[in-house]
Order: structure tokens, then C-alpha cells, then sequence
């Protein structure tokens, strides 16, 4: 069971002296899809390092599946594609690539690969080198890739906020066909309310820096999510609940409610 517990976590930066996380405390259950969603800069890309790994300065404690992460199989998506890509690579030798790094034969690789590509209806596209990609494709090969990995975990940050509105929307809705067949524990970091709702099971609203969990919201819609759900009274009621909360928090730290 791939749960992730987080007790306690807290996080400061020195020169100058920043506190950026305080005293979190989170449980995400096995196969969750969490959104986190908060003001700019208020430390959720902060704590998604701490939940990859790559962040081992912090105090608390985190749990993935009993283990430490750094024993645990993870995979992270970052906002920009140019960070994980290398442009010599095709699609499907970029999908392949952390397989090829774990010493696996280039049929074993390629077969898992094409797994994934199919899944994510990319593979008429797989001889393609990444930069000839729509900057859609590129993240959802991005999402592949890191599928491919076999993680425990899978985590994103901001993936598709370079993109444009319809392409964003359609690319969460690609991700969520993804995640049902998948059902990989998943944090998501968000900072578009409709985004958030559409993907999430639940939505940690977290304050500003250093950031406290504000509320954690139930997102009841049924799944599989379609675009039409955004119209209904049920997404306001839940989209009224986060914006709440957002401006609740924004009170809190001396702001008034017309300040977003």
C-alpha cells in the first residue's frame, strides 16, 4: 500500500533566514489523486521536493508506503518540459530512457514503452523527436515517461500551466484517463481552481508562506470527469469551498478579501 504521511514537516531557507513550511501534517491514501493549491511562492513546490527525495533538509517526518522516499519508486513531472527532455532523443527513446538507465535491454524498454505511449494515445507519434511536439504532446510524453518508471508515486508541478486554456483543460482530462487505468498515488500541484477541482479527490488549500495546511476539501464529483461537470452547480458549490478558503487564508496573513 503506497500511502504517504507527512507529520510535522517545517522548512527554512538561510541567506536570508526564510521560513517556508510550518508544522504540515498530511495523509494521502493509496491511489489518491491530492491537488495542492495556495498562493505563489508560499512552499508547495518546496514540499513536493520533500516528498520526491531531492529535498533532505527539513524536520518532521515523511512516510511512503513504510518506507523512506529515497527507498521509495517516484516519478515527478515538472513545469517546464525542457528541464527533462533531451532534444536528440525520439519520443519513444525519451519514454524509454530511465528503463535504459536501470540497465533494462532496449526490447524489454521499447515494450514497455509502447505500453504507456498507447496508452496515452501518443504512438503514431513515437519516431517523432520531442521538440517537432505541440507543447501538449510534449508534457503528456513527459507523463509517459515517467509512467514508465513503474513509480509508487507519481507527482507534477504545474505541468500544464505554459499552455493555453482549451489545450490545458484537455491535456488534465488525458492525465485523468491516465490515472483511472493507473491508479498511481498522485500529488498535483495547481494554481487554476477549475484545474484542481476537475483533477483532484481532494484539494489541500494551503496558506501563505510559510505555509500551514488552511483545509483539506472533499471533491465528491464522479469520476470518470468530463468537461460539462464545470458547468454544474455541484463544481461551484466545491469551487465557492476552495475560494473560501483562499480568501480566508489571504485574511489570515493581513490581507482583505478583495486581494487575490
Amino acid at each position: 500500500m503506497t500511502e504517504i504521511k507527512l507529520r510535522n514537516i517545517s522548512k527554512s531557507y538561510e541567506n536570508p533566514q526564510t521560513e517556508v513550511l510550518s508544522n504540515i501534517d498530511l495523509n494521502i491514501k493509496q491511489g489518491e489523486f491530492l491537488v495542492l493549491f495556495g498562493p505563489n511562492g508560499c512552499g508547495k513546490t518546496s514540499l513536493l521536493n520533500i516528498i520526491s527525495g531531492l529535498d533532505n533538509d527539513f524536520s518532521g517526518n515523511i512516510d511512503i508506503g513504510n518506507k523512506d522516499p529515497s527507498n521509495a519508486r517516484i516519478s515527478m513531472v515538472f513545469q517546464n518540459v525542457h528541464d527533462s527532455t533531451f532534444p536528440w532523443q525520439t519520443v519513444l527513446e525519451s519514454v524509454a530512457f530511465g528503463l535504459h538507465m536501470e540497465g533494462k535491454s532496449k526490447e524489454d524498454r521499447n515494450h514497455e514503452a509502447l505500453k504507456y505511449l498507447e496508452l496515452a494515445n501518443l504512438t503514431s507519434h513515437k519516431d517523432k523527436y520531442i521538440y517537432q511536439l505541440s507543447g501538449g504532446l510534449k508534457q503528456l510524453s513527459s507523463i509517459c515517461r515517467a509512467l514508465a518508471y513503474n513509480p509508487e508515486v507519481m507527482l507534477f508541478d504545474e505541468p500544464f500551466s505554459s499552455l493555453d486554456y482549451k489545450t490545458s483543460k484537455r491535456m488534465a482530462l488525458q492525465l485523468l484517463d491516465i490515472w483511472q487505468k493507473t491508479r498511481k498515488t498522485t500529488v498535483f500541484i495547481s494554481h487554476d481552481i477549475d484545474e484542481a477541482i476537475l483533477l483532484a479527490d481532494k484539494i489541500a488549500v494551503l496558506s501563505d508562506k510559510p505555509a500551514k495546511i488552511k483545509s483539506i476539501i472533499d471533491v465528491k464529483l464522479t469520476r470518470p470527469r468530463k468537461i460539462s461537470q464545470m458547468k454544474t452547480s455541484e463544481f461551484f458549490d466545491i469551487r465557492n469551498q476552495v475560494l473560501s478558503s483562499f480568501l480566508n487564508n489571504n485574511k489570515t496573513n493581513g490581507g482583505n478579501e478583495n486581494e487575490i
